[in-house]
């Protein structure tokens, strides 16, 4: 009776699914077909990852010392199946699998390295495919409007590929980027089919309940399919930074764009990770990672609009009258860090900076950490916010471990035992893009924080640190559902800035940087509130007559604050004879 059961379920199945992929979604059959093999190649690679991870731990019990072992063989086996099925159906997939490497705080080690692949340049398709595409955009043949057009791609992705090439009318060089034909139609079916797989994910291991993530993968996509819409975002940005001459933003060509392709200034640079390019140009490495800091600082606190992709390929640097410039590029996907958030934020930087314990409390809490607030302190600056030391250095103490073990207990955590209490930890601060050297340690306990707090957010996911998953993954989870979708977007925006600092070979000090923009976004007047679709025009980021004191005075203190937080640890390192760090050193240990 229950094989017969089971039977009609999986023949409902058969027959459901594809009358739903024919009859929901208003795409030509051939591409609602399409559609339908791409959900059973992933339904049938997510069987076999799903029975994998089930049956091969059928008679092996967490702690036992096979467990590593075969949790690291299962899990690069899933991740090497994961990859064949995206770059076997391509376009949304390969997007999902590169989130899947950025996700450190979630994913195993194994599923990072071998997705990682993904973050490269993809093969580009050849211009008779994309051919089409463009010229129904731009409302004529290519060689009637370009006097030049490259046919093999000069770079190419998930979604589109970009090709140079130069406008017959005006001779001016352009990039013209291009969607591929069939992505936007293929949306609705993979979206269907990554949600279904993600539910069944749930269902099956209760654990890993990860609806959230594909929440926030849709509207992203969606964005990035619209080209109009980035030519849109990338104007906002050009007027948000009008002022800054070392900012730039490429012109979008409108008359040879439109919601597929997108004809853009063309510039030529360097990748902010090619040292020995900037070293023959004469860039100062020091000079570019300010500018890249400066320039996500001032989008964060005081535009509140804020770029989602800050790696590489996407920020380029040139000389432009004897000075660095830093060329922003890849417009579209952006979020919104609307007031009152993004005041809230600057706030409780600000109370950081000045060591305002009720206020760091207060907007703590109006960001959405709740009874966590406490934590945000560890996940921005390294220390909690009890932390009396004089100089804010990237060293953890003694001292600092127990208080932090202390917020654990008091909330309630720590009788959820290792994967409880140190999970949360853990997460926070992956989740955060942080990663502290902790200081000395005398005991088993403080080892095993240690490696919670600063090996999660750099990927290191050793099979020491990976047995603080299970119960603990589940409840670092639900955390972070409850945290602001906001705030936790800004922590990821940082924690990639950081990486990008950490590739052009130098540092900046972050943390003086982020805290001199959340001064100045205080003082900042909002003249409207533009939503994501760009309708209404605005000028994000204006200072009012009235608070120019009011920013003068905040900027003063803080100045003031750093300046004394220096010279007197300068002066203890002198008398103690210890090695000096600048106060709020943002320094990675690997850095």
């Amino acid at each position: 009776m229950l094989l017969k059961g089971r039977l009609i379920f999986l023949a409902s199945l058969g027959v459901g699914i594809p009358l739903y992929f024919f009859l929901r979604f208003d795409v030509p059959p051939t591409i609602a077909f399409q559609s339908l093999v791409r959900f059973c190649r992933a339904t049938y690679i997510a069987t076999l990852i799903g029975f994998d991870f089930k049956y091969s731990f059928k008679e092996i019990e967490r702690g036992d010392p096979e467990f590593e072992r075969v949790l690291s063989e299962v899990s690069a086996r899933s991740a090497a199946r994961l990859l064949w099925l995206c770059r076997k159906n391509r376009g949304i997939y390969t997007k999902a699998g590169q989130h899947i490497a950025s996700l450190n705080h979630v994913a195993p080690a194994e599923f990072i390295e071998t997705l990682s692949v993904l973050q490269d340049q993809a093969d580009s398709l050849p211009l008779s495919v994309v051919r089409s595409v463009i010229e129904a955009e731009i409302g004529g043949k290519i060689k009637d409007v370009f006097s030049e057009f490259d046919e093999t791609a000069l770079a190419a992705a998930s979604l589109a590929q970009v090709h140079r090439a130069v406008i017959r009318d005006t001779g001016q060089e352009v990039a013209v980027k291009v969607q591929y034909n069939d992505v936007a139609q293929m949306f609705e079916g993979d979206i269907f089919t990554i949600r279904f797989l993600v539910g069944a994910l749930g269902y099956f291991f209760e654990n890993y309940d990860l609806k959230w993530i594909v929440d926030e993968f849709e509207p992203a996509l969606k964005q990035e399919l619209d080209f109009e819409l980035e030519g849109r975002n990338s104007e906002r940005t050009k007027r948000n930074f009008k002022e800054w001459k070392q900012i730039y933003v490429p012109e979008v060509i409108w008359d040879l764009s439109g919601r597929t392709v997108l004809t853009m200034e063309f510039i030529r640079g360097l990748k902010i990770s090619d040292t020995e390019g900037m070293k023959r140009a004469g860039i100062s490495r020091a000079e570019a990672s300010k500018l890249v800091v400066d320039c996500f600082a001032e989008q964060i606190y005081v535009h509140g609009w804020i770029h989602s992709d800050p790696h590489p390929g996407n920020l380029l640097l040139r000389k432009r009258d004897g000075k660095t410039q830093l060329v922003v590029l890849d417009h579209g996907l952006y979020r919104e860090f609307k007031d009152p958030h993004r005041t809230w934020y600057c706030h409780f930087w600000n109370a950081l900076v000045l060591r305002d314990t009720p206020n760091i409390e207060k907007y703590g809490r109006l960001l959405g950490a709740g009874d966590y607030w406490n934590i945000l302190s560890v996940l921005l600056i390294f220390r909690p916010p009890g932390n009396n030391d004089v100089g804010l250095t990237k060293k953890m103490s003694k001292a600092d471990l127990e208080e932090i073990r202390g917020m654990m207990v008091k909330l309630g955590l720590k009788e959820g035992g290792e994967g409880g209490e140190r999970g949360v930890q853990k997460g926070l601060v992956e989740r955060g893009g942080v990663a502290p050297e902790v200081g000395e340690v005398v005991n088993a306990e403080d080892e095993d924080l240690r490696d919670a707090l600063s090996g999660a957010v750099s990927g290191d996911l050793t099979n020491r640190r990976r047995k603080h998953r299970g119960a603990g993954f589940k409840l670092v989870n639900d955390l972070l559902q409850s945290l602001s979708r906001d705030l936790l977007f800004v922590l990821r925006t940082t924690n990639l800035v950081r990486s990008a600092n950490k590739q052009m070979g130098d540092t900046v000090n972050r943390f003086q940087q982020f805290a001199r923009a959340a001064v100045r976004g205080l003082a900042v007047t909002k003249n409207g509130a533009e939503g994501i679709d760009g309708t209404d025009e605005i000028v994000d980021g204006v200072v009012g007559r009235g608070q120019s004191v009011i920013l003068w005075w905040n900027m003063v203190k803080f100045e003031l604050a750093l300046f004394l937080w220096d010279w007197i640890d300068r002066t203890l390192t002198y008398l103690l004879g210890r090695k000096f760090q600048p106060a709020l050193d943002s320094r990675h240990p690997d850095e």
